[in-house]
């Protein structure tokens, strides 16, 4: 199921993320729309080699991938001009949805696999994207003058349970920036669980904000912590110190 799939069923698909996207309040430039239609297509015909996601048809990439990230857009934070990193992006999850959809957005977009690299840079090179790819990690990147405390906002989703993640996004963001993380039900276990790791590290839960992602009966969450103070030094530890010992 590949290109001819998405020619198929071109009208379907039109109107599934139409649909989704009124449901969100967004409208899109025609060429955002085409867009999102070559990155579809690349996702179903790169996804064997790249191992890229485990939907296979065009309508549940449309609907758990592409309408799931826009999401965020829900959220009044995402200006023009704004420098955006996208932590464990994977297939440009969701950072390439929300560059598509506002192209002035400035997208870091930070992957540790180097064949979801590879694809990353096959995408921002086929819909003629700029936006950088850290090819590594957040424990290297988060330590380097360039990207310590650049970031206006770090968005992530499915990386790891939230105490963890902040130790990964917090160092990247400046004083009163924010992370925005895609969370399911079990983000309220995950919040009482990070009160030790926001004091560490300089963060504020703000917000809990619940969706409903368009097609879908199950909720979402989003969670908006802000970064209050610098996180230390030391932080983020060493290469799997973050998941042997959270805080």
């Amino acid at each position: 199921m590949h290109i001819k799939s998405i020619k198929k069923e071109k009208y379907a698909l039109q109107k599934i993320l139409n649909e989704g996207l009124k449901e969100i309040n967004l409208s899109l430039l025609s060429q955002s729309e085409e867009n999102f239609f070559k990155f579809l297509a690349l996702i179903l015909r790169e996804n064997q080699k790249y191992n890229l996601t485990s939907y296979k048809s065009p309508s549940e990439i449309m609907i758990n991938l592409f309408l799931d990230s826009l999401l965020l857009l829900k959220i009044p934070l995402f200006k023009e001009n704004l420098k955006i990193l996208d932590l464990g992006t994977g297939a440009g999850i969701p950072g390439i949805p929300l560059k598509i959809a506002k192209p002035g957005l400035k997208m870091h977009l930070l992957e540790s696999n180097q064949k979801k690299q590879r694809f990353l840079e096959l995408v921002l090179k086929e819909l003629n994207l700029d936006g950088e790819i850290l090819k590594g990690r957040a424990e290297y990147f988060a330590h380097q003058e360039n990207y310590r405390e650049k970031f206006s906002i770090v968005v992530s989703r499915a990386v790891a349970p939230l105490n963890i993640l902040l130790e990964y996004a917090l160092p990247f963001l400046e004083i009163k920036g924010v992370l925005a993380a895609c969370k399911g039900s079990q983000i309220f276990q995950e919040i009482e669980n990070s009160q030790n790791a926001l004091k560490i590290l300089g963060g504020e839960l703000v917000e809990v904000i619940e969706t409903l992602p368009p097609f879908k009966k199950i909720k979402r969450f989003i969670v908006i912590v802000r970064k209050k103070y610098s996180s230390g030094e030391k932080y983020p530890r060493k290469e799997g110190k973050a998941l042997k010992y959270p805080f």
